[in-house]
């Protein structure tokens, strides 16, 4: 009798656990139908600011392609229909996890400015890297990969994060754009 009784309570435990796990898995889709598209929204809208500091205003065509990480998207930056440069969203690892971040390529292959989306950084020392408009300043007008002494250093403390945006504008500029990728809707 005794085991018959371990049985059932087994069985009873195991069933309720499943009806939890259900229901919890239940919730979490429903939240994750109910969220998706304000969180799509919402990423969308970061990328256009990103892409606003760096160019102005304009819309974006995203080019489709293979790339390796920390490279995750590239964009053809357009206003009034003309090319007017390039948007590579990267995501190099920093301190404190990926630095998602937008590095603009002008049409002859040079940085135009850095934007950065989205970071986890230790406050008042990664952040001082990227949250610092002037030290992303020195990478302005770079056609070549990054190395620290070209008029770039890393700042003091924040070596990670520092070696990120390095590693990410280099990741950008390694692609090409401008010089090898034909500017396309071009009047002439």
């Amino acid at each position: 009798m005794s085991n018959e009784n371990n049985m059932k309570k087994s069985i009873r435990i195991v069933v309720t656990l499943c009806l939890i796990t259900a229901l919890v898995g239940a919730l979490l889709a429903f939240v994750n139908l109910v969220t998706k598209d304000r969180i799509a929204e919402q990423n969308q809208k970061a990328m256009d600011e990103a892409v606003a500091v760096i160019f102005g205003e304009g819309t974006t065509e995203e080019i489709a392609g293979d790339y390796q990480a920390p490279v995750s998207k590239v964009f053809d930056v357009k206003v009034a229909g003309h090319s007017v440069g390039y948007c590579v969203l990267v995501n190099p690892k920093g301190y404190g996890g990926a630095v998602e971040m937008m590095v603009g390529i002008t049409p002859e292959g040079a940085v135009r400015g850095i934007s950065i989306v989205s970071h986890s950084e230790t406050p008042n020392l990664g952040t001082k890297v990227v949250e610092n408009t002037s030290y992303l300043a020195n990478y302005f007008g770079k056609t070549q990969p990054v190395s620290y002494g070209d008029g770039i250093e890393a700042v003091s403390g924040a070596t990670r994060s520092s070696n990120a945006v390095r590693d990410g504008v280099n990741a950008a500029l390694a692609l090409g754009l401008g010089k090898k990728v034909p500017v396309t809707d071009q009047e002439g």
